[in-house]
């Protein structure tokens, strides 16, 4: 399965560039566009970002490495507009110890591409899109004591490989934007009892400084999913903080952000997670 979803994304990235010469006779499409038409939901922990989560209440952080990046934008007409990207997200778990020494204790992978669908109207916009994605986890040297020879708090690596569709929509009011979102994983390792996941979001501008080209903003999101139950449980996360520039385009977010729901980190997923980080993201 992981071999099909890498063929299917080159497939459509070569598909992409193949169409180069016809793409910049035609000033509808846009070739490797500046600007994204999907604006995501900054509170979502699997949008690709680089920069650093720094944990308040232990002695670890999470380095982030991840671009999403619109590869062709078409507008039919000044009301309806089409994208194509791609997208690739590595998030790692290190300890803090002495002599600024950071052990990398898991690392996860994801890439995919993505399908962008824009709806201008009177009084809001809607913005759909459509994700197909990998993701795999590993645990990493910071997880194993060479002293005793054995890998620590008994956590034994295993094979963590999920692939899956995800459709979001956003409904956009002047500054608010709302999100609903729904995935399905068709293939994963290990099994789990629901392969769908449900969510919903939220982000709001609240207060744009101009001069500085500052804007602060709050948003949420929250996903239900069945994991080891029939019982649906929830992941939530609320963020805060401003950017710096033009969210369509690369900018900075400094944000706080709480996390209450099983682990992000694929090999420690069925652990729960009720944390507190200082976030530092470029999004390119």
């Amino acid at each position: 399965m992981f071999k099909r979803i890498l063929i299917l994304n080159l497939i459509l990235i070569t598909f992409a560039f193949s169409q180069e010469s016809f793409l910049y006779r035609e000033s509808r499409f846009t070739l490797f566009p500046a600007s994204k038409l999907f604006l995501a939901n900054s509170s979502n922990v699997f949008e690709p970002k680089i920069g650093v989560g720094y944990f308040l209440e232990k002695s670890e952080l999470a380095m982030n490495i991840g671009v999403s990046r619109d590869l062709i934008h078409y507008h039919f007409n000044p009301r309806y507009s089409f994208g194509f990207g791609t997208e690739f997200f590595s998030w790692s778990l290190l300890e803090q110890k002495s002599n600024f020494r950071f052990p990398v204790k898991a690392v996860d992978y994801m890439f995919g591409s993505y399908f962008v669908l824009n709806a201008k109207y009177k009084y809001f916009n809607i913005s759909n899109r459509l994700r197909i994605n990998h993701i795999s986890a590993h645990l990493s040297d910071g997880s194993y004591d060479n002293l005793t020879d054995k890998w620590l708090a008994n956590q034994e690596p295993s094979t963590y490989s999920r692939e899956f569709l995800q459709w979001t929509s956003s409904i956009i009011y002047r500054q608010i934007r709302g999100y609903i979102d729904l995935t399905y994983i068709f293939h994963t390792i290990p099994e789990i009892k629901g392969k769908n996941i449900y969510g919903l979001g939220f982000e709001a501008s609240i207060l744009h400084l101009p001069s500085v080209r500052s804007t602060f903003f709050a948003g949420f999101d929250i996903s239900l999913q069945k994991r080891l139950s029939n019982k649906f449980i929830a992941d939530r996360n609320f963020s805060t903080g401003f950017f710096i520039g033009n969210p369509r385009f690369t900018h900075l977010r400094i944000t706080y952000q709480y996390f209450n729901g099983y682990n992000f980190f694929g090999q420690f997923n069925s652990e729960k997670l009720n944390r507190s980080s200082i976030n530092v993201s470029l999004i390119l």
